[in-house]
């Protein structure tokens, strides 16, 4: 969810029943980059990106029954 300094809030991703995102953090371009931790689901489980004004995709798979606890990015802003 984008949330502007007015306070509206625009919602960018929604997950399944079940689903949770298990960190975020976003890069310098404003790149928002998220895990979901999707237990049983091979095809959903991984790490995911969405740009200004784009549509989220997968970038890392993972398998069904693990996820990462946390993301960052490297202080040169090259390393998920």
């Amino acid at each position: 969810m984008r949330i502007s300094a007015s306070g509206q809030r625009t919602v960018l991703v929604t997950g399944q029943v079940g689903e949770a995102i298990s960190g975020n953090t976003r890069g310098s371009d404003g790149t928002v980059y998220y895990s979901v931790w999707a237990p049983g689901n091979a095809a959903r489980n991984g790490v995911y990106a969405i740009g200004p004004g784009g549509s989220p995709q997968r970038i890392a798979a993972l398998p069904a029954d693990s996820g990462p606890n946390g993301l960052a990015i490297d202080a040169a802003g090259r390393t998920l």
